[in-house]
């Protein structure tokens, strides 16, 4: 399991693990807040990239977000394409 925060970058709060309480020590590091810009489709492509380099693994990404993207370098259907 990861854990991954964007508002206007990209944040890994943590990668790979199976350690529950990494999971839990990255999830209070998580805050709320308001931004211009939400990087949506960033974040995405670099979940899936990250996805990619766990061999033998169950992928699953829950994306936890507001519907819009504002702002990011990759395109829609960029990002559907790598991840399918």
């Amino acid at each position: 399991m990861s854990l991954v925060s964007f508002a206007e970058t990209v944040s890994w709060l943590q990668e790979c693990t199976k350690d529950p309480e990494a999971i839990n020590r990255a999830f209070h590091q998580l805050q709320a807040g308001e931004y211009k810009r939400a990087v949506l489709l960033d974040a995405v492509q670099s979940a899936v990239e990250h996805l990619r380099q766990q061999p033998n693994s169950r992928r699953v990404l829950l994306l936890i977000s507001e519907s819009r993207d504002r702002g990011s370098k990759q395109n829609l259907k960029e990002v559907t394409v790598a991840a399918e």
